[in-house]
């Protein structure tokens, strides 16, 4: 199949077609939802055609890749695998609390002018996969710090900050830029649109993006993570490991739900420990830990269990276990250490798992409005009384319109908005400097 994407003119079939379904559908689906610029959206789609279609006439491979149909060679799909549970488990996240917003906002049960009630047994199943999938949020991080903290000779400082910028930065405001014109939010696409969408980004309005917050943690993380290489380049595992040890007693001291926390704190015990936690994972002599590891992550999930059939209130028992705690910790790596203990998943790999890969990011940032616009306005079959087989529906359907929304986002508009920066620069650095004697 591979080798079919890799004829030029099958290429330019493919995103033609793809381009005209977009523009036919759009009239459709702008009417249907009441939202957004037709002539706007238009426009993006248009010339993002034509940036994709160049890319794939320049490279013949650059369609096949775009599709995941081509094997990636020497690749750790490991990384890949854990990426993808983090997705289904923030999708899960967002399905159960469309239907059940009573769990973590308790007499929350009116649902599209509907009365929702749930029986005791589902409720407690439903606490406890949530509570599940909310690890994913940690074990996202982790992964980043796995991917990341790694010293790389030949990307310092500045090239760090230049390669997020192109893949986190400008992939959000685009998604910014996106839910203000579902939501009508400015009266035309200008300049003013322009600033809103800077002025949303700059001060983390979550209005119409209550999902940024675990973004803006990342992003803050990625402050300091190039100067983290240089101190974990050279830090015997001795150390590290007693640097994750640290982290993670001091979690247990300066804990919220003790009576008397420690008043001695550090951020190595908040956010910052969970991908300190992931690069440690990765390293080889961390493989003989995985075991104890998986122990303790099940232990802390029947701890988590037990802890949510005592208290049955979220905030009661979400105190003891969220955010910064041992219980957590050793829950996501016990995660961790599952899918990286099963050497079958370092090269297993199929079309799914790469293309989850490729628009992981995509797909994070397009969720809220498959799930929200798409599944639950455009795609309702379901009312909101039904929850077990309505979760299951709403998550389905929004994992595969969000994959097939972020192949269309990624390629379309956040392809085109890197293409020009990188012109942009490119053209900036064969800019003969002025010579000073």
């Amino acid at each position: 199949m591979d080798r079919l994407f890799e004829n030029k003119k099958i290429s330019v079939i493919f995103w033609s077609m793809l381009t005209a379904c977009i523009l036919l559908l759009l009239p459709t689906f702008v009417r249907k939802l009441a939202c957004g610029h037709l002539t706007a959206a238009a426009i993006v789609v248009v010339c993002g055609y034509v940036i994709t279609l160049r890319k794939s006439l320049k490279d013949v491979k650059f369609t096949a890749t775009s599709l995941g149909l081509k094997k990636q060679e020497g690749r750790d799909m490991r990384y890949d695998w854990l990426r993808l549970i983090c997705i289904l488990m923030v999708i899960m996240v967002h399905a159960i609390d469309g239907r059940m917003p009573f769990i973590s906002e308790p007499g929350n049960n009116i649902i599209l002018g509907y009365e929702v009630h749930a029986g005791d047994t589902f409720l407690y199943l439903m606490h406890i996969l949530r509570l599940i999938c909310m690890s994913g949020n940690m074990l996202f991080l982790m992964l980043s710090g796995a991917l990341l903290l790694r010293y790389r000779e030949n990307e310092g400082v500045g090239g760090f900050y230049y390669k997020r910028f192109l893949k986190v930065i400008i992939p959000m405001a685009a998604a910014t830029a996106f839910y203000l014109w579902i939501g009508m939010k400015v009266p035309k696409v200008d300049f003013q649109y322009l600033r809103d969408v800077v002025h949303n980004i700059w001060v983390a309005n979550y209005d119409d993006t209550p999902f940024y917050w675990i973004l803006y943690v990342i992003l803050s993380l990625y402050v300091v993570f190039p100067f983290f290489r240089y101190m974990f380049k050279d830090m015997p595992y001795k150390v590290l490991t007693s640097f994750v040890a640290v982290c993670i007693i001091f979690m247990f001291l300066q804990s919220g739900n003790r009576t008397n926390p420690i008043q001695i704190t550090t951020f190595m015990a908040q956010w910052m420990a969970f991908p300190v936690m992931g690069y440690w994972l990765v390293q080889p002599e961390t493989e003989k830990y995985y075991r104890p590891l998986k122990i303790l992550g099940l232990l802390s999930l029947i701890y988590c269990c037990l802890l949510i059939r005592k208290y049955g209130d979220y905030s009661a028992y979400t105190q003891r276990i969220m955010w910064y705690t041992p219980t957590l910790s050793f829950l996501v790596m016990g995660e961790f250490a599952l899918i990286f203990d099963v050497k079958a998943f370092r090269k297993k790999q199929n079309v799914f798992l790469r293309f989850f890969g490729r628009y992981s990011f995509s797909i994070i940032l397009i969720h809220w409005f498959c799930l929200h616009f798409i599944t639950r306005r455009f795609l309702r079959v379901l009312d909101p009384t039904v929850l077990g087989l309505g979760i299951a529906y709403d998550f389905i359907v929004t994992v595969l319109t969000s994959m097939a929304v972020a192949f269309i986002f990624e390629n379309y508009v956040v392809g085109t908005v890197t293409h020009v920066i990188e012109k942009a620069v490119s053209l900036i650095k064969k800019i003969p400097l002025p010579k000073f004697r």
